[in-house]
C-alpha cells in the first residue's frame, strides 16, 4: 500500500498513524471530534495538530464516517456529509466499548456507557462477584463522577484491590485520575514553586517517550488546600515555543 487512513485520532489512531508515516506511507487521520486526542482541551490539542502537520499527516477534522466499502484493490470510505476519499489501508481505532454480555446475561447492574457497576471493593450488584478494567465504571478522583476509564494503570490497581477482599483483606479503591504525569506541589513560596516549574520541565525533556517525534507538552492546573482552582498563565508555564 502507498496511502493509509486511520479513522480515530485518539492515542491508538496517534500511534498507528506514526508507525504507518515511519514506513514510507501517506498517512490521513479522520477524527469526527473538533480536534485530534479528545481527551486533551483546544489549546492543548493545537500542539500535537502543529506536529502532526509539520509531520506530513494529513487531518479530516469533524468528519464521521458513514460506510466503508472496496472494490478491488481500492478502498472507499463515505462520510456523514457526502463526501468521501480513497485509499489502499483503513485502520479503524475508535475506542473502547465494554464487554458486558456476560454481566448482562448475569443480571449484573450496569452504568454509564453500558460498564459494569461496582463498588469501593470492586464488588457488583452481586456481592459474591468481582468485576475490574475496562468493562468496570469507576469514580473520576478530580470531579467525583462516575466515569469509564480504560487505561492499564487503574486496571492494574483494580486487580491487587479485588484480590484483596477476596482474600479478606478490606481495601479500597479510591477512583482514577486518567492523568499522564502529576507533580505534587505542597507549601511553596514563590521561589520553590519556581523551581519545581523546572523539575516539571525538565521532565519533559528527559522523558523519551512522546508521539511523533520530539514533540514534548505539558499543562499545569493549580488547586488550593480549598479544592480552588488557581489562574496560571500559560505564559509563566510553557509556550509554543517550548518544542524541540
Amino acid at each position: 500500500p502507498k496511502n493509509a487512513v486511520v479513522v480515530g485520532g485518539g492515542f491508538i489512531g496517534m500511534e498507528m498513524a506514526e508507525n504507518l508515516l515511519n514506513i514510507g506511507l501517506s498517512v490521513t487521520i479522520v477524527e469526527k471530534m473538533p480536534h485530534l486526542l479528545p481527551v486533551l482541551d483546544q489549546d492543548m490539542a493545537s500542539f500535537v495538530h502543529s506536529r502532526v502537520k509539520r509531520a506530513g499527516i494529513k487531518m479530516m477534522l469533524g468528519d464521521e464516517v458513514s460506510d466503508i466499502t472496496q472494490k478491488e484493490s481500492e478502498i472507499l470510505i463515505k462520510f456523514k456529509d457526502g463526501n468521501s476519499i480513497s485509499t489502499d489501508m483503513v485502520i479503524l481505532s475508535l475506542g473502547v466499548v465494554p464487554e458486558n454480555k456476560l454481566a448482562k446475561e448475569s443480571g449484573l447492574e450496569l452504568d454509564i456507557k453500558g460498564t459494569i457497576k461496582v463498588n469501593e471493593y470492586m464488588q457488583t450488584s452481586n456481592a459474591d462477584i468481582y468485576a475490574i478494567g475496562d468493562a468496570v465504571a469507576v469514580k473520576n478522583y478530580v470531579s467525583g463522577k462516575i466515569s469509564h476509564i480504560p487505561l492499564a494503570g487503574p486496571a492494574n490497581k483494580q486487580g491487587r484491590i479485588a484480590a484483596d477482599n477476596i482474600c479478606g483483606r478490606k481495601t479500597v479503591y479510591k477512583g482514577a485520575q486518567a492523568t499522564a504525569i502529576v507533580l505534587k506541589l505542597e507549601k511553596m513560596d514563590a521561589g520553590q514553586f519556581k523551581g519545581a516549574i523546572g523539575q516539571f520541565l525538565r521532565r519533559y525533556e528527559d522523558d523519551s517517550s512522546n508521539y511523533l517525534g520530539e514533540l514534548k507538552i505539558g499543562k499545569m492546573i493549580l488547586v488550593n488546600k480549598y479544592g480552588k482552582l488557581l489562574e496560571l498563565e500559560r505564559k509563566d508555564f510553557i509556550n509554543s515555543s517550548y518544542e524541540k
